[in-house]
C-alpha cells in the first residue's frame, strides 16, 4: 500500500517553481523563502504557546491549587448557586473522599505594580483623599464591613443571598418615577464635568421637562390620595 502524502504532486511542483526558481528570478526564491519561514515561526510559536499554557493550566490545578479532582459538578444553566449544599450531598456519599465548591472563571488581575491597575485613578475618586492614599500605600486587603464603611458599597447583605439584595433595591428604584429615575441618573453621571457657573443652568434644564410631565402630576395626586402611583413615563 503506498504511503500517503500530506502534499500532492501539483503542490510540491509548484513549492519547487518558486523555491527554485530560474537564474533572473532569483529575487521570487529569497521571498518564497522569507515567506515560508515566517509562516513556519508564526506555527510554531503559536503551537508552543498553546501548550505551554495547557500545560501550565494542568500544572497549576494539579500540583500548585491541588483541585485536580476526579469528579466536576457545575450548573446546566448559569452559576450553580445552591453550591454549599450540593457539595454536602456529594461528600455524604460513602464512595467520596472529599467534595469542595470551587470558582472558575476570567479574573482581571493586578499587574506587579499593585494599584496601578487603576486603584490609583479611580479609588481618590471614590473615598476622601488621605483614605485612598493610606490603601494604596499599605496595600492592605479589606474585609467587606470596612469596604461599606468607607462608602465602597451600598449594602452588606448574608451570604447568598447578594442576588435577593440586588432585586430589593431594584424594586425600590422601579418604585419610583421612571422620568425622574433616568433624569437623576443622567445630571449625576454628566455632571462631573460642569463648572461652578454651569452646574444650576444645566440642571434646570435636565429636570425642567419632569415638573411638567403626567407622571409629576400623578406623584402628586397619588401622594394626596395615599395610594401608590401609576407612572406611564410622560
Amino acid at each position: 500500500m503506498a504511503e500517503a502524502r500530506i502534499f500532492g504532486a501539483f503542490e510540491r511542483a509548484v513549492a519547487a517553481r518558486y523555491l527554485r526558481a530560474r537564474k533572473g528570478e532569483r529575487a521570487v526564491s529569497l521571498i518564497a523563502a522569507f515567506s515560508l519561514a515566517g509562516i513556519a515561526l508564526g506555527v510554531a510559536t503559536l503551537i508552543v504557546v498553546l501548550s505551554v499554557m495547557g500545560g501550565f493550566r494542568q500544572e497549576l490545578l494539579a500540583r500548585i491549587l491541588g483541585l485536580n479532582g476526579n469528579l466536576g459538578v457545575v450548573a446546566a444553566d448559569g452559576p450553580l448557586r445552591d453550591y454549599e449544599a450540593v457539595a454536602a450531598r456529594i461528600r455524604a456519599l460513602p464512595q467520596v473522599a472529599q467534595a469542595m465548591p470551587t470558582v472558575e472563571g476570567q479574573v482581571l488581575l493586578t499587574t506587579d505594580a499593585g494599584a496601578s491597575a487603576g486603584g490609583l485613578v479611580r479609588l481618590p475618586r471614590m473615598v476622601p483623599y488621605r483614605l485612598a492614599l493610606e490603601l494604596a500605600l499599605t496595600g492592605e486587603m479589606i474585609p467587606a464591613s470596612r469596604a461599606y464603611e468607607l462608602g465602597l458599597l451600598n449594602r452588606i447583605v448574608p451570604a447568598g443571598e447578594a442576588l435577593e439584595g440586588a432585586l430589593a433595591l431594584a424594586r425600590s428604584i422601579v418604585a419610583n418615577g421612571p422620568l425622574a429615575v433616568a433624569t437623576s441618573k443622567r445630571v449625576m453621571r454628566d455632571s462631573a464635568g460642569w463648572s461652578d457657573a454651569e452646574i444650576w443652568p444645566k440642571q434646570n434644564a435636565a429636570t425642567a421637562a419632569i415638573f411638567d410631565s403626567e407622571d409629576a402630576r400623578e406623584g402628586a395626586a397619588a401622594f394626596a390620595e395615599k395610594r401608590a402611583p401609576v407612572w406611564k413615563g410622560k
